[in-house]
């Protein structure tokens, strides 16, 4: 019988050999079903030196490996050590160059995390810069089919660089606005038209191709589809990015990849122009509202698809907001086009508002009660960027500014929500621009 025993041992390890070598070629026909092994293509004949060679020594070990530095990491971010973090994420991108959410935190954890812990924009800058390339040349070259990548390079140039509303948002976005418009100024121009003009240049489609990965082409045609975009702004970068997630987002994906390009082109729509003049220090956003008429369209099809509800309140806040912003840039008319349009989509139990309580209302959010501080405060904010717009010599936004002023407080008098004279808040507001503007646009004024 000790005899027998190890010949039984080696013909059940045999067996053991047969079977594994018959799920062979299953494992790997489901390793590449789920995308987990590397693919050729002619833009991506092989992997990185360092990838490959990690993935030749290690083998079926590499999962193994990467679990293990997944713990450490998570033990890592309790104690908050973030640079530490960074060394082991780069090390399981390596182990694990397929596995997109490797590449959304390691990315993430660069651009949030470890900018954070640096007190000036520049080092901040250096930080969210690196995760916007390795995102974007790294993780969405290996994994370029993956939406997730793409979703969230957009959020990074929508919130991260684009400064979004919200208690995670940046206090230096307004430098890396600047960086990324001086990166983009000079060679593909300092006006949309221009831009759109040096998009057919082959140097400049080459460069944007090389270095950032984008299609010029794709460009232009969001240029055309969406309306003015500016490519020096991170506002146009966003919609560029949730448009290539949006064309790969599987039906799971689809409400978020919606959302996302959704909310990149009303970014736009509120700050996507860029007010640049280097001899005045002046460096500002202000709206795009050529995008406007396509936000509508994109409502209008919400509103089909989705039906009475939320669609519908979304779509008249929308209506409400556009219409305020157009009578800042003295676009009345077309403000009244969207008040009518808001007039149609009211539930049978609405009162219908008057034009000018219409706008009122929006610029004041919809609050009652409103003190007689906080409405003329308001006002006198409306005469305050009256009179930047006069000095930065924008004729339209500085007859618009004006005339909303002037709506605003004749709705408070005939509300009884202030008693104030005209002439006090305008003078008020002349005293705040003169403030808060730089000294060579504040000189324009006195």
């Amino acid at each position: 019988m000790s005899r027998l025993r190890p010949a039984l041992l080696a013909c059940l390890a045999l067996a053991c050999f047969v079977a594994a070598g018959s799920r062979h070629a299953i494992l790997i026909e489901a390793r590449h079903r789920h995308a987990l092994v590397a693919t050729r293509s002619a833009d991506d004949a092989q992997l990185p030196p360092s990838v490959a060679l990690i993935t030749v020594a290690l083998g079926g070990f590499r999962g193994l490996v990467a679990d293990i530095l997944w713990l450490r990491v998570s033990h890592l971010q309790e104690k908050g050590a973030t640079l530490e973090i960074v060394q082991l994420a780069d090390f399981i991108t390596k182990l694990q160059p397929r596995f997109a959410d490797v590449w959304v935190f390691h990315a993430w954890n660069m651009a949030y995390n470890v900018s954070f812990t640096f007190p000036n924009g520049p080092d901040r800058w250096r930080w969210i810069k690196n995760g916007i390339e390795l995102l974007r040349n790294d993780g969405i070259r290996l994994n370029p089919d993956s939406a997730a990548l793409y979703l969230e390079l957009a959020w990074f140039f929508q919130h991260k660089v684009g400064g979004g509303a919200g208690t995670a948002s940046d206090r230096f976005h307004m430098y890396y606005k600047q960086q990324l418009a001086e990166e983009f100024s000079e060679w593909i121009g300092d006006s949309p038209t221009l831009q759109l003009q040096r998009l057919g240049d082959p140097d400049v489609a080459n460069r944007l191709r090389r270095e950032y990965g984008m299609d010029p082409e794709t460009m232009r045609i969001l240029t055309r589809f969406y309306g003015t975009l500016d490519w020096r702004l991170p506002y146009a970068h966003a919609i560029y990015w949730a448009y290539q997630g949006h064309q790969r987002a599987e039906a799971r994906d689809q409400i978020k990849s919606n959302r996302m390009l959704f909310q990149s082109v009303y970014a736009t729509m509120k700050k996507g122009r860029l007010v640049e003049d280097a001899d005045l220090d002046l460096f500002a956003t202000a709206p795009s509202l050529d995008v406007i008429p396509r936000l509508g369209i994109m409502h209008e099809q919400a509103l089909q698809a989705f039906g009475p509800g939320r669609a519908v309140d979304q779509y008249k806040r929308f209506l409400a907001e556009a219409a305020l912003l157009l009578c800042e840039a003295g676009r009345q008319t077309q403000a009244e086009g969207l008040h009518r349009r808001y007039l149609q989509l009211l539930a049978d139990d609405e009162a219908p508002p008057p034009f000018e309580r219409f706008v009122y209302d929006r610029y004041f959010l919809q609050r009652t009660g409103e003190s007689p501080e906080a409405v003329e405060s308001g006002i006198v904010r409306v005469w305050s960027r009256h009179y930047y717009w006069k000095a930065v010599g924008d004729a339209g936004y500085a007859r618009g500014t004006q005339s909303l002023a002037r709506m605003l407080h004749r709705v408070a008098r005939a509300s009884k929500s202030t008693d104030s004279i005209g002439a006090d808040l305008q003078t008020t507001g002349h005293t705040l621009a003169l403030k808060d503007m730089p000294p060579a646009l504040r000189e324009r004024l006195r």
